[in-house]
């Protein structure tokens, strides 16, 4: 096999030169003829294509809390987030924080000062002006990020062919990333529009830093930074005003330092530090960025406090880093081949470690097996670099590929590199075992050619199964009933899912509950045992706040109950009477200051997708209620659940 020539020499340019490839790269190909923006708008209309079902996807949870927030709050005006504000889904403050436990945006066990807090003025200028445009349809606001998810694979296939030298390569890795399906949720989900925006920014950076790199070593002068460089600086403020996932480019950036460089890769700096110290100096500019943002970002109070579901790297470093390793594994796994990370977290023990260590066992026969590859293809250890750092932001939350965005543009780059290596029997099939290459060629091609386009069409299916939990549940709530009013819902499957009956009436224009209270969240079997005529006591099995979606609002590691501990609401005093070692609750007494049977309370339980009238257990008697199986959602998903089925009564046994 040839030596390939030179990343610096041996890739497309945009502006003057846009779409021509160099001589060596010519040829009577498709691939080789077709210019970068058209292959680049090719490839997004067949992403598009299969993201069509998008379009007739609705709103869906964060979404009531946008149009909560831009119609002003009804019902709820003790807010004050402003339309710039719509990822500021709470802010700390404590005072406010007592007035939401009341309405039940929050249960009571919220930590004091919980806080998630985003700053993504960007993102919300542009679902506001979505709003303002086009009212509460959400079918021309799907249309848009239809459209931005077509500028981000026209902006992805370009930058391929700007920096993988073989357009069967880059036009594959174009291919692959215009239907990876873990593009799904981004694309469909409105509130989740921020992924795609930071990455086509992120993009623009990678473009920008490279013609002004190739314009500096080349040209030599302050006159060649002018105008990429402050071009590059101006796309990263603003990626990172979209979304905190923007400071992934940082990875990329760093890879290009090292790999791609022109004062690295020219062939009179090929010995020495000094080339590889000038082009990481280059990246100066970006941390100087970086960390003004952060410390506007920290002085602005944002960022985020006592949730499960998100852990600051910066404030709670321990955290995240204990975090970083089982979820930077299960997250690569899911970019490169199968299955979606968003699983390892639903698992239970055994076979969540059993996930970790099949990510361990591929993801290090990949790494042995594509070596020799790495070695010789310096677009490749770019690629693969730029994935694996741009993994490490995602580990600041929950694993699930819909957070891969910035990876996957790496990942996917390098998983075409890998089958064109092996279709066209280069240093993979000379070095490496044959059996061994077929293996990982039939992962990888049914991974990301023959399940991710099926998933991708399927995918944007996945915000309307979930609004359908939401929307189902909520009629079963009586809007009539008296303000005074208390609504005590025993249990609710995670803790979204009780937050959002507030929002979603505020945002439809629907009476708000002055008292909402939620006892319990998660899907585990509770005792309910009554004591006397004013008191409940709840024994979940497994205790609170377990983990995924069930300690939000807590996180038991950083933030423990103690025995004895009290919370009071209007009409209730909450005390944990028994913890678990880890300081989650696993009996807790609630004793309300009327009689239960007292008209202004209206007990609920949640039964096959919806909130059904709950039979008080006698004094000294106990309900078991039962543990919530995912075959009770799954009906109510998909729409099977018979609209109208009466509500069911849980009595007391």
């Amino acid at each position: 096999m040839t030596e390939p020539s030179a990343p610096n020499t041996a890739t497309t340019t945009l502006g003057d030169d846009e779409g021509q490839l160099r001589p060596e790269l010519r040829g009577t190909g498709f691939l080789r003829q077709l210019p970068a923006a058209r292959l680049g708008l090719l490839l997004a209309a067949v992403g598009m294509l299969l993201s069509l079902p998008a379009l007739w996807s609705g709103f869906a949870q964060d979404d009531y809390f946008f149009l909560m927030v831009f119609k002003g709050h009804p019902g709820l005006d003790v807010l004050d987030q402003t339309p710039l504000e719509t990822f500021s889904f709470s802010k700390g403050e404590i005072e406010l924080q007592n007035e939401l436990t009341e309405r039940g945006l929050f249960p009571w066990w919220v930590v004091d000062g919980w806080k998630v807090n985003f700053w993504r003025p960007v993102s919300s200028l542009s679902n506001w002006l979505d709003f303002r445009l086009f009212g509460e349809s959400p079918w021309p606001m799907h249309v848009h990020s239809l459209l931005l998810y077509g500028l981000l694979i026209a902006t992805a296939t370009i930058m391929y062919r700007r920096f993988i030298p073989s357009p069967y390569a880059a036009g594959l890795a174009g291919l692959l990333f215009a239907i990876d399906s873990g593009h799904a949720i981004p694309v469909t989900w409105l509130s989740m529009r921020n992924a795609l925006l930071t990455l086509i920014f992120g993009l623009l950076v990678l473009y920008a830093h490279d013609r002004w790199r190739k314009a500096q070593v080349h040209g030599g002068t302050f006159r060649a930074w002018l105008p990429h460089g402050p071009l590059a600086l101006l796309w990263l403020a603003l990626g990172l005003l979209s979304g905190e996932s923007a400071v992934a480019v940082g990875g990329y950036l760093f890879a290009y330092a090292l790999f791609l460089d022109p004062a690295t890769t020219s062939s009179s700096s090929r010995n020495g530090l000094r080339p590889y110290l000038s082009s990481i100096a280059a990246l100066l500019p970006y941390l100087v960025v970086v960390i003004l943002w952060r410390a506007v970002y920290s002085g602005l109070g944002y960022g985020t406090e006592g949730s499960g579901l998100y852990v600051d790297p910066v404030t709670n470093a321990g955290e995240f880093l204990e975090r970083l390793p089982a979820h930077m594994l299960v997250l690569l796994l899911g970019v490169f081949a199968l299955p979606d990370a968003g699983l390892w977290g639903l698992m239970p023990s055994p076979w969540n470690q059993v996930h970790l260590v099949g990510a361990v066992l591929f993801l290090a026969a990949g790494t042995w097996v594509i070596f020799p590859l790495l070695r010789q293809r310096a677009e490749a250890r770019f690629l693969l670099t730029g994935a694996l750092l741009a993994v490490v932001p995602a580990c600041a939350t929950l694993p699930m590929d819909r957070l891969m965005t910035f990876s996957s543009f790496g990942a996917l780059g390098l998983v075409a590199l890998i089958l064109v290596d092996i279709r066209e029997k280069g240093t993979i099939r000379i070095k490496r075992p044959r059996w061994l290459i077929r293996v990982l060629a039939i992962v990888l091609i049914v991974a990301n050619l023959v399940v991710a386009p099926a998933g991708l069409l399927t995918g944007t299916q996945q915000i309307t199964m979930m609004n359908r939990i939401l929307t189902d549940s909520n009629p079963s709530i009586p809007t009539d009933l008296p303000e005074s009013t208390r609504i005590v819902a025993l249990n609710t499957p995670i803790d979204l899912l009780g937050s959002s009956l507030p929002i979603y009436r505020s945002a439809r224009n629907e009476p708000v509950p002055r008292h909402w209270w939620w006892l319990y969240s998660g899907v585990q079997e509770i005792d309910v045992e009554r004591i006397g005529t004013q008191t409940l006591v709840l024994r979940p099995e497994g205790g609170y706040h377990l983990p995924p979606w069930s300690d939000i609002f807590r996180f038991s590691a950083t933030h423990p109950m103690e025995p004895g501990q009290t919370f009071a609401l209007d009409g209730v005093t909450i005390t944990v009477l028994k913890i678990a070692e880890d300081g989650r609750p696993t009996e807790v007494q609630f004793k309300f200051d009327a009689p239960l049977e007292d008209p202004s309370y209206y007990f609920v339980t949640w039964q096959d997708g919806n909130y059904v009238p709950f039979t008080l257990p006698a004094p000294g008697a106990t309900t078991k209620l039962p543990d919530i199986q995912l075959s009770e959602l799954l009906p109510v998903a998909f729409g099977w659940n018979a609209a109208g089925a009466g509500p069911k009564k849980v009595a007391a046994h």
